[in-house]
């Protein structure tokens, strides 16, 4: 089945699944990118991306830190296989399951009262209930299975689902931040199999619906909040840390705590950070994991 997407015909049709042999030698070879994932999966407009289809001006569908990964990743920067649901896929999913009111009310509850934890833990947990009750579509289950299958993630050891903290506007900047992936992240580790990962999703979901402060996407009406997850191949990391640009212009590289860097790695870890700011014009913060003796860039954006 041919469908049309941005302008050019894709292949909607499952490509056969790389060898074994095949999917070990692109793992170990960190700037060899699998192959894309077709956005089209069955239905041509379900929301899940592959990150090679993604770029900045998609933001709005897929949150700042997934579009800035994407775009990194079009250049050539070492990131991890990876696929995205859009804040469709999520608004998609609990307006079918007949909640999607409910969770708008709660929203704005929780703006107003973002300071009460007892009400917070309260909301948040009623939030994560209907979200769960309503559960996907069956139109997003069945692209999320196909992006899944397509990229082979679980051959390459296991998968992360998670919804980053950058996407949360009020969150800390992940300059700030010691572990790679923050301390407001949702976050999933060593997902296996189809229908595990559509169950992270949709906790990520559940969970992101009760934070009072994000502000993911476009949809914001009534105190809505819209959401977006990223479901990416898990990084055997040696290390993780952060690495960002202070105010005097030096590169400043933060390991997870009780970690040693060697002169080399550091090194190496600058010249990505400078990489990167020579390709966006700003100073960037990373978040990486030093893997097969590469660094890779699990989340970035420009910092403000």
């Amino acid at each position: 089945m041919a469908v049309q997407h941005r302008d050019r015909v894709i292949d909607a049709r499952t490509p056969p699944a790389l060898p074994r042999r095949r999917v070990r030698e692109r793992a170990a070879a960190p700037e060899c990118h699998l192959l894309p994932v077709l956005r089209a999966a069955i239905d041509a407009a379900a929301p899940v991306w592959n990150l090679a289809e993604l770029g900045l001006d998609d933001a709005g569908d897929v949150g700042i830190d997934v579009a800035c990964l994407a775009d990194l990743y079009a250049r050539g920067f070492v990131v991890p296989p990876a696929f995205a649901l859009g804040t469709a896929a999520y608004q998609e999913s609990v307006e079918a399951g007949g909640v999607r009111e409910q969770l708008a009310e709660i929203s704005a509850r929780l703006a107003a009262h973002g300071d009460d934890i007892v009400v917070i833990d309260r909301l948040a947990a009623r939030a994560a209930d209907l979200v769960r009750a309503a559960g996907p579509t069956p139109r997003v289950a069945a692209a999320v299975g196909s992006a899944y299958r397509q990229l082979g993630i679980e051959d390459l050891g296991g998968v992360r689902v998670t919804v980053l903290a950058p996407s949360l506007d009020a969150g800390p900047d992940i300059g700030e931040a010691t572990p790679a992936d923050g301390p407001d992240t949702v976050s999933y580790h060593q997902v296996r199999g189809t229908r595990t990962v559509l169950q992270r999703v949709v906790d990520c979901w559940g969970r992101a619906a009760g934070i009072p402060h994000l502000r993911q996407g476009t949809a914001r009406e009534s105190g809505e909040v819209a959401v977006a997850v990223l479901v990416r191949a898990e990084v055997s990391a040696e290390s993780t840390g952060t690495a960002d640009v202070d105010d005097h212009g030096q590169v400043v590289v933060r390991p997870a705590p009780h970690v040693v860097l060697g002169d080399d790695v550091i090194a190496a870890l600058e010249r990505l950070t400078r990489r990167v700011q020579e390709h966006w014009g700003r100073p960037p913060a990373l978040g990486w994991a030093l893997a097969q003796g590469h660094p890779w860039i699990l989340r970035a954006r420009p910092r403000s």
